[in-house]
Order: structure tokens, then C-alpha cells, then sequence
């Protein structure tokens, strides 16, 4: 069941890399409010 979890997470995870990809010009003035932010600048 652990196993099953960590397998969603990844999938999870490359849905949103890919996401983050393909509307990171959409999003770009969006992020630039928050630059600053640790998170954020882990995330991308």
C-alpha cells in the first residue's frame, strides 16, 4: 500500500512538472510576484 502511494506521488509529480512546462510563459508574470519565495523556487 506504501508502495502505491509513493507511485501516485510520482505520477502526481511529473503531471505537474509537465504543467508547470508547457504554462510556465503563461504563468511567468504571474511567479514574478512571488520570486522571493523559497518554495516557490523549489517547485520550479
Amino acid at each position: 500500500m506504501k508502495y502505491l502511494v509513493y507511485k501516485l506521488q510520482c505520477i502526481l509529480h511529473a503531471i505537474f512538472l509537465c504543467f508547470v512546462k508547457k504554462y510556465r510563459k503563461i504563468l511567468k508574470p504571474c511567479l514574478n510576484g512571488f520570486k522571493n519565495s523559497e518554495t516557490l523556487d523549489i517547485i520550479i
